[in-house]
């Protein structure tokens, strides 16, 4: 009889803790989710940081961004002026 109870003594104290552990983890958001949240933050840090490096490159980039489209503009305009006649003359050969 002693050594049932001090067996039953023995696993209620090394299964207690476990339980407890268990139960914890069940408790718990899972571990996945831990991961995301901590690479989530890291991101972004990471992508606060290339966000004001990116910004300034692209607030000084900005004028000749503008003037580049208004030239090629201009250059499109002149070459459907060019072009347009000739695609004309070419639909009516078409036609005939």
């Amino acid at each position: 009889m002693p050594k049932i109870i001090s067996g039953i003594i023995l696993f209620s104290i090394v299964l207690t803790p476990c339980f407890a552990l268990a139960q914890e983890m069940l408790q718990s958001p899972p571990a996945w989710q831990n991961i995301w949240n901590w690479a989530r933050e890291k991101i972004l840090f990471v992508w606060d940081k290339i966000y004001v490096v990116l910004s300034k490159e692209v607030e000084q980039r900005k004028p000749s961004v503008e003037h580049e489209l208004k030239k090629e503009t201009e250059e499109i305009k002149q070459e459907i002026k060019k072009e347009a006649p000739s695609l004309w003359q070419r639909f009516l050969d078409l036609i005939k």
